[in-house]
């Protein structure tokens, strides 16, 4: 997936990074995160954290860097947090944030 953005009228590629694949970004990640969302520290650090050892498939977190600076994330998780466990979603928040959006 190619995804561009404008910065100073050059291009520049985002990295997409797995959180698995690099640990040294969890307390970013969970930061951010929880930030972004405003759910509490402890649940993102949980599964986030999970994320870096299981075998299952889920959970998986990502990160979209620029020059080393979070611009967009997202997680593939098994219950969006919910506490109805029968009901599944793989697909959790998404944020990306532009530097036209002011974010």
């Amino acid at each position: 997936m190619n995804v561009f953005v404008e910065t100073d009228r050059q291009f520049k590629v985002p990295e997409l990074i797995s959180v698995r694949e690099h640990p040294d970004y969890l307390e970013r990640a969970v930061d951010y995160f929880s930030f972004k969302w405003g759910i509490d520290r402890k649940i993102y650090e949980e599964s986030i954290s999970d994320s870096l050892t299981t075998t299952n498939p889920l959970p998986r977190w990502y990160l979209l860097l620029e020059d080393d600076r979070i611009i967009g994330s997202f997680g593939l998780i098994d219950n969006d947090f919910m506490v109805r466990k029968d009901v599944r979603q793989h697909r959790t928040e998404q944020y990306i944030c532009l530097r036209t959006l002011f974010c």
